[in-house]
């Protein structure tokens, strides 16, 4: 499968990508680096006025040594798609009739939004139907062996997870330099594909379609439809005047173990095109028949750039 940064081409809007390394260009003088490797002793005020003069420059993509790209190869980990999904179907499931069947940190919800400008509050503002219920506390299987339909399949403390996110590598596009100052950085451009994938064991159809909708995939009529999500750095304020973090996950292939039996799929195949998508459709179908009164899709991007309006 592949994750696709949003293009004008094909989505009618241009987005760019950042998955921050954690690392930072630091831009100190070369002169008064010299001078500080020269005092005699340091201490807390020496170097508190060198540490004024230190600037943090651009922000490193994420990357790895990849023998196949020749060197180092731009990259989502699969860690980070696996948090993205798992918290979209999360907040996907909302509880209903007084009963959730997902858990959620903080569990206890937000009784008040968060003040404008704080932290989080354009978040809550795309899912605050979401966010406002209470429930309960959140899984861990070394406390209690209940665990809810999201951890069953994603894991949570105590309880491993079978589904397995592998590295996405970057093979089309380019990292373009976005922003200024300490907001300067280098993001995937328009139109950049991050090819991966997914495997998991032991998944119902059903189960198969609650994983589709945790990566934006929605029944359009008869057919399985991935719309635009949010993933990455700036995707709730953007950077300037560009969006930022708007993908699309699309499902290109489904190979089946030697092992695998039912759900409408034959042990050691390989689905595409036109097959592919039945299936896909038929996965959502039975999510939709098992949960339907606690499925609430939000079109993120279009409830992102509402809330950026707004504020």
């Amino acid at each position: 499968m592949e994750i696709v940064v949003c293009s004008q081409k094909i989505h009618g809007f241009d987005s760019y990508l950042f998955v921050s390394s954690g690392e930072e260009e630091v831009i100190f003088p070369a002169e008064r680096l010299r001078e500080l490797l020269s005092e005699s002793r340091w201490n807390e005020s020496v170097l508190r006025r060198y540490a004024n003069e230190i600037q943090i420059g651009r922000r490193a993509f994420q990357s790895l040594l990849d023998p196949r790209a020749g060197g180092r190869a731009y990259i989502i980990p699969g860690s980070s798609v696996k948090g993205n999904v798992k918290a979209r179907l999360q907040l996907t499931l909302q509880p209903y009739g007084g009963t959730a069947i997902a858990c959620l940190y903080p569990a206890r919800g937000l009784r008040a939004p968060p003040p404008k400008g704080s932290h989080g509050w354009r978040h809550y503002g795309v899912w605050k139907q979401s966010l406002q219920y209470d429930r309960g506390p959140p899984c861990n299987v070394t406390a209690d062996r209940n665990v809810c339909v999201v951890c069953n399949l994603f894991g949570a403390p105590g309880l491993s997870s079978i589904i397995d996110f592998g590295t996405f590598y970057m093979r089309d596009g380019k990292l373009i330099q976005v922003g200024e100052g300490s907001e300067e950085l280098f993001a995937a451009e328009p139109g950049s594909r991050f090819h991966g994938s997914i495997s998991f064991r032991g998944l119902g159809l059903h189960e198969l379609g609650l994983l589709l909708i945790g990566m934006g995939y929605w029944l359009s009529g008869e057919r399985a439809e991935a719309i635009p999500v949010l993933l990455g750095s700036h995707k709730y304020k953007g950077l300037g005047e560009r969006i930022m973090g708007r993908v699309v996950y699309r499902v290109n292939c489904l190979k089946t173990s030697t092992r695998c039996s039912g759900g409408g799929v034959g042990s050691g195949s390989r689905y595409e095109g036109a097959e592919l998508e039945n299936i896909l459709a038929k996965a959502l179908n039975a999510a939709y028949e098992e949960y339907r009164p606690y499925i609430r899709q939000v079109d993120e991007h279009r409830e992102a750039l509402r809330v950026m309006r707004a504020g």
